[in-house]
């Protein structure tokens, strides 16, 4: 096995480790996606939940040293779904 090896050139066998490094990250990114689009009713409502709590939370870290941390959630959660309902 050694003297097939030997016979490669140097320059070749670097290329191959890098073609099939490359066919083992493409593999890993199709299958990443398959999954991806497998549990996108998961992780759909999950981008929009993390937008939304790293949207609202600056007004709940104003709220939480007048009236705690649960309730400055509470309000902050119920005054956004309030302004979203009420719009045209």
């Amino acid at each position: 096995m050694s003297s097939t090896l030997s016979s490669v050139h140097p320059r070749f066998a670097r290329a191959a480790v890098y073609a099939w490094g490359s066919v083992g990250l493409a593999a890993v990114g199709v299958g990443a996606l398959w999954l991806l689009g497998q549990l996108w009713v998961v992780v759909l409502p999950l981008i929009i939940a993390i937008m939304l709590t790293r949207g609202l939370e600056p007004v709940a870290a104003r709220l939480r040293p007048v009236i705690g941390r649960a309730f400055a959630a509470i309000v902050t959660l119920v005054v956004f779904l309030v302004l979203v309902s009420a719009a045209p």
